[in-house]
């Protein structure tokens, strides 16, 4: 059974070659199963001695037709496995299997993720209202800790760290004058990557770059400073 985490970033459909290797398994299970019957027939007697294998090998059946159970991860993919909802253990990149109903899985993409933090309108120190941008890169530490930590200590990560970032940027710029804030943009940078370090780091997720893209200020001020 597979969730998608990610931020999601994860279709509902297997892939087509994941869906082959389901049905080869599933067809030859049947084929032994078939045999069986048939050797059973010829051998009645054996039938009522054998009722509970029987009954044991058509649940097998019904729980490999009705569940996923063989999942196909990349190589920049990773699924944390819970079995009766608590981490048991963490499968690929290649096939995981998975024993459905008692466990479930969540995939985890390990590729690094740019977060581009939507404009904010902030008003300096000394009163004036700029536009800033800015744009983040992070991604999940590839140690089967971290892959755990980014699914059982966070819901959305990517999320998570998209507002705290909107947060500090408005914090920070608060504090200082337009002529501060356009001349201090690399010690800003280097503030906002430390914090969100700091915050990200039980989640198993490293921060790459922290970036302002952008400081706009009004029209008139532009003109008033060329």
């Amino acid at each position: 059974m597979e969730e998608s985490h990610s931020h999601n970033p994860h279709g509902s459909d297997s892939p087509p070659k994941e869906k082959e290797v389901k049905h080869g398994v599933f067809l030859a299970l049947l084929a032994a199963i078939g045999v069986v019957g048939l050797l059973a027939i010829t051998y009645s007697s054996l039938i009522t001695e054998n009722i509970m294998w029987i009954l044991l090998a058509g649940a097998v059946i019904f729980l490999i037709a009705r569940f996923d159970f063989l999942l196909r991860l990349n190589e920049y993919e990773r699924a944390v496995i819970l079995r009766f909802g608590k981490v048991n253990r963490v499968g690929g990149p290649g096939w995981t299997f998975v024993l459905p109903p008692l466990e479930s899985a969540k995939i985890v993409d390990l590729r690094a993720k740019t977060l581009d933090i939507p404009p904010q309108d902030v008003i300096t120190k000394d009163n004036i209202k700029v536009k800033i941008d800015a744009v983040i890169y992070l991604k999940v530490n590839e140690d089967d800790q971290s892959v755990i930590n980014s699914i059982v200590e966070i819901d959305d990560y990517i999320n998570a760290s998209r507002l705290f970032v909107t947060g500090l940027i408005r914090n920070q710029a608060g504090t200082k004058t337009l002529d501060e804030l356009i001349s201090g943009v690399d010690t800003l940078n280097e503030y906002l990557k430390k914090e969100l370090e700091g915050l990200s780091k039980r989640w198993g997720v490293m921060v790459e770059e922290a970036t302002i893209t952008d400081i706009i200020p009004p029209h008139e001020v532009q003109q008033a400073r060329e």
